[in-house]
């Protein structure tokens, strides 16, 4: 389960009810890609970590982690765009 609190910071996903559905996915887009730009570095320094200490498979099955990610955030910035 992922606990948004263990990262110390929060999300408030309807921030204004005057916003209209396009601006509301706008932010929540943006706010995605920028977690999960964190969760990426996290998993690239874990993965290094990770070969730095003998476990070579687990470093790159973290670093596929991490490069999933990114694609993810391809993604999302692709339907950024397609927002307008």
């Amino acid at each position: 389960m992922h606990d948004h609190d263990a990262h110390g910071h929060h999300h408030h996903h309807d921030h204004a009810s005057d916003l209209t559905e396009t601006e509301k996915l706008k932010t929540l887009i943006t706010n995605w890609i920028s977690h999960n730009v964190g969760h990426a570095g996290s998993y690239s320094t874990w993965g290094s970590r990770a070969g730095d200490a003998g476990h070579k498979k687990t470093a790159e099955l973290i670093s596929k982690a991490a490069q999933a990610t990114l694609d993810i955030n391809a993604l999302l910035k692709d339907a950024l765009k397609e927002l307008g």
